[in-house]
């Protein structure tokens, strides 16, 4: 889980979506596979080792692989690359596993025909077996579906897609099929090199999603800085948005010296500004159309908006020129293979910044302490003003206890338009700085 969870940290798939994944893989896939297997089984009556070698394969891959199949055909944008389908697959794989490893394991405690030991001692030798020495096994057979459906992705052809589509199929059942008949047909050698084959397939596979995943980081540092030319984010943003030791540098940043609200305004920002790059570089490599840009925010988290807190949206808007999406196609021009529009005429403003100037507290007038304390809690937001976090902790403001804790201060220390009189704070002996 953490190796999938490793892969998918700069363009993180939604959590309904992967929940979901884990789901089918453990319930509807194992109900599937465990269903169509006591139906060939009671039809046919097959030896174990042709169930195991041929139905087995033929009947958990599907089960698996159409929980992806299903998301690309009514969710397309949900898998859009090599990384998107191998985390899904990897997620399917895992809870299918999950569920199948812990019939395996009541299986050997309990005694079965096909196990001779049981017991703890079965229990325990099943678990080294297939806990310890084989726990990627469904996640890489499921993974060369994956592979195949972000191929599929890539090619405009639906023939060719199709094509692609039941190839990644097969290879999904083929490497199932090798395993499970490697110690039926071919003994301890066929079992140990069938071992090694996988275990060979599962290291180019790991340096297949980490390739894939240093070049993802190239793209969102191009497209950063593609977009931070035309002013829509200041240039010295990009670390901060495209390393992760940058990125929680700001976000501890922010939490220390301007609050929770602040860091996470500051991790919205990271996410939708990473968001923002990554579909910039599918629309200029032809991948997103231009007219297809209004749908795809519409699969952001909150369709695309920001943050609702305060007036950070305002900030964005500042900072974002606006752009009426379903005219970009009168504008935008073919050349050289991507899609080029007009550069904006922008001052570029960093965010950031601004973001950690959000009045993220709240401030509360001395003599209102008593009536604060005695409304109703739907009451108390009208005695609350807006106050920047930093000025209040500079300040050393006491807090009240109830609500929202408000920080308490003095009439002559606070106007509306300029906030918080620091300089009377700080020079004044007759007030108190609590």
């Amino acid at each position: 889980w953490f190796c999938y969870w490793w892969l998918d940290r700069y363009e993180p798939e939604p959590r309904r979506y992967k929940i979901a994944a884990f789901v089918w893989g453990g319930v509807v896939a194992v109900g599937i596979a465990l269903a169509l297997q006591i139906f060939i089984q009671d039809t046919w009556n097959l030896s174990d080792e042709t169930m195991a070698s041929v139905v087995a394969p033929l009947t958990e891959e599907p089960a698996k692989c159409l929980f992806l199949l299903l998301t690309f055909i009514r969710w397309r944008r949900v898998i859009d690359g090599f990384l998107d389908g191998l985390v899904y697959a990897g997620i399917v794989g895992i809870g299918f596993a999950f569920i199948e490893n812990i019939g395996y394991y009541l299986a050997s405690y309990l005694g079965s025909p096909d196990i001779k030991i049981a017991g703890a001692e079965g229990a325990t030798t099943t678990f080294i077996v297939r806990g310890i020495f084989s726990p990627f096994a469904h996640p890489l057979f499921t993974s060369a579906f994956g592979i195949a459906l972000g191929v599929a992705v890539m090619v405009r052809s639906k023939i060719l897609k199709t094509l692609i589509v039941v190839l990644g199929l097969a290879a999904s059942a083929g490497l199932h099929a090798l395993w499970n008949s490697s110690l039926s047909y071919g003994g301890a050698e066929g079992f140990v090199l069938a071992y090694l084959a996988l275990g060979g397939l599962l290291f180019l596979l790991g340096v297949f999603a980490i390739v894939v995943r240093v070049r993802q980081v190239r793209v969102l540092e191009s497209s950063l800085a593609y977009v931070s030319e035309r002013g829509w984010i200041h240039p010295a943003e990009i670390p901060y948005l495209s390393r992760f030791g940058y990125r929680r540098a700001a976000r501890r940043y922010a939490k220390k010296h301007h609050g929770k609200v602040a860091f996470r305004a500051v991790r919205r920002y990271q996410a939708l500004a990473t968001q923002m790059s990554f579909l910039h570089a599918a629309m200029m490599s032809g991948r997103t159309m231009p007219h297809g840009v209004e749908r795809t925010y519409a699969l952001l988290p909150d369709c695309g908006a920001v943050l609702h807190e305060r007036d950070l949206a305002d900030l964005i808007d500042a900072v974002y020129p606006t752009v009426e999406l379903t005219s970009l196609d009168g504008f935008a021009r073919f050349r050289d293979g991507q899609f080029l529009l007009p550069l904006l005429v922008h001052e570029p403003k960093s965010v950031l910044l601004d973001l950690l100037e959000i009045d993220s507290v709240t401030g509360l007038w001395l003599k209102d302490y008593e009536a604060y304390s005695l409304a109703h809690p739907d009451e108390r937001p009208r005695f609350e003003i807006p106050l920047n976090y930093r000025d209040a902790v500079r300040a050393k403001l006491r807090q009240h206890p109830h609500g929202n804790q408000p920080y308490l201060i003095d009439e002559q220390a606070y106007s509306p338009e300029t906030g918080l009189h620091m300089e009377r704070l700080l020079a004044e002996t007759g007030y108190e700085i609590f």
